[in-house]
């Protein structure tokens, strides 16, 4: 027996089975795997998946109201064909049901990039899966953190599982498992779970379009300690998670310590994975510094990453997320629907102090307009054209780049500025404070002045030379 096998009884109790079973897997062999499926891909394929794990190309195809139309009529053809559908007929007898919405079915259309044979098998899978976790209700109304029960929410605010409060730079949601990634825990519990962070995680449209990355990354103590591999339970729910979720992964980050017990967690993740997702994983090995700078590569925004170099979760994030989820989800509370954001999108454009949100897309997006009005502003005496300028950085905010304005609530979470009048003030700060920063850099003092080099330093009398700014090449220091 190997020893992961017998050192933590309580966790294999926590299972639910006595005779838990580990599957035998060779890494050499996964790597050989893996090797062998990017050789057999064209090399269009190949270079497709490559620059989307990047996040530099999106294999989504372009959508037209006419081609969605049309494909949910395909996906409505494809269900009644299918036979056994258990769930889904479940729900067709029910008096009010949500899986006719077409808001749902595009969902699952997008997760399989508009095939409508196989979103119509991860339908029937997804709710054959929620029947059994959640109950008949899921089939009536979308699953809610209501549904979990206690041992569930410590799951959540363990932070071992958790979402990124920001996207990384191609505007992905970022699923992170760290720590023991929730191996600590009861098998159906972290599924059950799982299952509802990647329902929230995919209930926008720029996720269903663009997809999501997994980052796991065990640190710390856990990296110590971890002990016990995942069991052929747990395999399965895996792989049924993956043809079931209306997620689709377009890049998986293991960071594992280069050991014996880790070699085997990534052979068994890989395994599991199948073909599609394995050729999208990377592998990372090496200090906490160096594997951030890796991901960073990938537009990841490490700085989020809900784990410190010493090891420690951050659970702060997480239990914002779910303050801000039970508030949503409350029928108290709907008038916050639509104007709480709980992630913001890639064109969005936050205000909120710290440096977190600099790197954000969408300000990047608005710092590029700033500079390209900033003269027709700054030049302009009239007050009138100042409130012109801001008025058309706001539209083209709004219009052109499909974006909003949001500010942080001090209850958690972001607000969308609904007010025009606030948004223009926004944007006249942003001005005004642009340019004390170009103020700045004019002001800054420079060594543009002449110099002087000595000469003759032989006992004779000095002879000063005089040397211009540009023969010391700090004539353009900024």
């Amino acid at each position: 027996m190997a020893p992961w096998q017998n050192k933590h009884p309580s966790k294999k109790a926590a299972l639910g089975a006595a005779d838990v079973k580990y599957p035998e897997v060779d890494p050499a062999a996964i790597e050989k795997l893996l090797s062998r499926e990017l050789q057999q891909l064209s090399f269009h394929d190949r270079n497709a998946i490559h620059e989307e794990i990047h996040g530099v190309r999106n294999n989504a195809p372009e959508e037209t109201p006419g081609m969605v139309e049309g494909m949910l009529w395909q996906l409505g053809v494809e269900l009644q064909q299918i036979r056994s559908k258990p769930a889904f007929d479940r729900a067709q007898a029910l008096p009010r049901t949500y899986v006719n919405d077409p808001d749902f079915r595009v969902r699952f259309l997008r997760a399989d990039l508009w095939n409508p044979q196989k979103a119509a098998q991860r339908i029937v899978s997804f709710l054959d899966l929620v029947l059994e976790y959640y109950g008949v209700e899921a089939l009536e109304r979308p699953i809610r953190l209501s549904d979990l029960n206690e041992n569930e929410i410590k799951i959540l605010k363990s932070g071992q599982i958790q979402l990124l409060p920001f996207r990384d730079r191609s505007g992905r949601r970022v699923l992170a498992m760290v720590s023991d990634m929730g191996f600590n825990f009861a098998t159906d519990e972290k599924f059950k779970v799982m299952i509802y962070i990647m329902w929230v995680a995919t209930s926008d449209e720029e996720t269903q379009i663009k997809g999501m990355v997994v980052l796991m990354w065990p640190g710390g103590n856990a990296a110590k300690t971890f002990l016990r591999l995942p069991d052929q339970i747990e395999g399965r729910m895996f792989k049924r998670m993956l043809i079931s979720i209306p997620s689709r992964p377009v890049a998986a980050h293991l960071c594992f310590p280069d050991t014996p017990i880790f070699q085997m967690v990534k052979a068994l993740t890989m395994h599991w994975a199948g073909t599609a997702n394995r050729t999208r994983t990377r592998c990372y090995s090496g200090t906490h510094v160096e594997m951030r700078y890796q991901l960073k590569g990938f537009g990841i925004p490490v700085d989020v990453i809900p784990l410190t170099d010493s090891g420690t979760v951050k659970v702060k994030p997480m239990l914002q997320w779910l303050k801000l989820r039970r508030t949503i989800e409350e029928a108290s509370s709907s008038s916050l629907c639509g104007v709480a954001v709980e992630c913001p999108l890639s064109s969005d454009v936050l205000f909120k102090s710290g440096s977190n949100s600099l790197s954000h897309p969408g300000n990047v997006m608005f710092r590029n307009l700033i500079e390209t009005h900033f003269d027709e502003h700054n030049n302009t005496s009239s007050s009138g054209l100042k409130v012109a300028v801001s008025w058309r950085i706001v539209d083209e905010v709004l219009v052109t780049f499909n974006g909003r304005f949001l500010e942080w609530d001090k209850r958690g979470w972001w607000m969308v500025i609904e007010d025009r009048a606030q948004m223009r003030a926004k944007v006249a700060t942003s001005l005004r404070d642009f340019k004390k920063q170009v103020k700045a850099v004019q002001n800054r003092q420079t060594l543009v002045n002449s110099t002087f080099e000595f000469e003759r330093l032989d006992g004779r009398k000095q002879k000063r030379v005089k040397y211009d700014g540009d023969r010391t090449g700090c004539g353009s220091c900024m």
